[in-house]
């Protein structure tokens, strides 16, 4: 494309393919663009890259930016997505929902979404129950360790119809998951602080940072609501937590308590 005035511009319509060699569409790899001679003109290439002046050689890697992905594929409602990405490799990303095909069916199964491409594709990955729990029941969240230890907490359901939290920890990034590395956080007793009435857990949320007591090691901080009281617990792994410490909320109703690592290393709500 010629451009004679350095006030004109050229570009290529949307949803077209640029197309080199056998003609099949780059979609990673090197596009050279050529925006004339003069040191003012500039050539811009897959809406994210700007090269002033020149010939120039820009990298064009993954989906187009901006497109959506049909994640789940799924028919029934989801809601309440958690995204994690693995820090030990970038392309890797982890998403979880409200999965209503999975946690209305028989039994009911939670799920996480993974993908090694940067999210170009997603593959599902069923979440294993712990045992004694009678099924998955939504409200997922996750977190990835330093490691690439990921780690997921959700709801569980009670043998007496409340709810409990639980956790599953994948050792490769999401990859796989087993029977072996599930836990719950607490109890699945029916009146888990034995004050003579049931109890139903909710809303939780997981946080993952340095443990002050070990910088080289994670410590991960689960949270969640009980009767608008706020409950935590923490671990290093994932499946072993320490025990239940209720955090605050006692006189009001208490919901979505996200927390974050602080400077130091411990966890902080905000």
């Amino acid at each position: 494309v010629t451009v004679t005035q350095a006030t004109a511009t050229a570009s290529i319509p949307d949803n077209r393919t640029i197309n080199a060699g056998t003609g099949t569409g780059v979609t990673d790899g090197i596009v050279s663009l050529k925006a004339e001679n003069n040191t003012d003109s500039i050539a811009i290439a897959d809406a994210s890259v700007t090269a002033e002046g020149g010939a120039r050689q820009i990298l064009i890697q993954g989906s187009t930016p901006g497109g959506d992905v049909n994640i789940t594929k799924a028919l029934g409602e989801q809601n309440g997505a958690s995204i994690a990405v693995d820090p030990t490799n970038s392309q890797r990303i982890a998403v979880a929902t409200n999965h209503m095909p999975g946690i209305t069916g028989s039994p009911s199964v939670d799920s996480i979404w993974l993908s090694e491409d940067g999210g170009t594709t997603w593959t599902e990955k069923v979440i294993p129950l712990p045992a004694g729990a009678t099924g998955s029941a939504g409200e997922p969240n996750l977190a990835y360790g330093r490691d690439g230890r990921l780690v997921y907490v959700h709801t569980v359901n009670k043998a007496s119809g409340e709810q409990a939290i639980a956790s599953a920890v994948s050792t490769d990034g999401g990859q796989t998951w087993s029977a072996a590395d599930v836990a719950v956080i607490g109890s699945l007793g029916a009146d888990e602080d034995n004050d003579a009435s049931n109890d139903d857990n909710s809303r939780p949320s997981i946080a993952v940072g340095p443990n002050v007591s070990n910088s080289a090691q994670d410590l991960f901080v689960a949270t969640w609501t009980r009767k608008g009281v706020v409950y935590a617990a923490t671990s290093t792994n994932g499946t072993a937590w320490e025990a239940v410490r209720m955090v605050g909320g006692l006189a009001s109703t208490v919901q979505d308590v996200p927390f974050a690592p602080a400077p130091k290393g411990a966890s902080a709500s905000p």
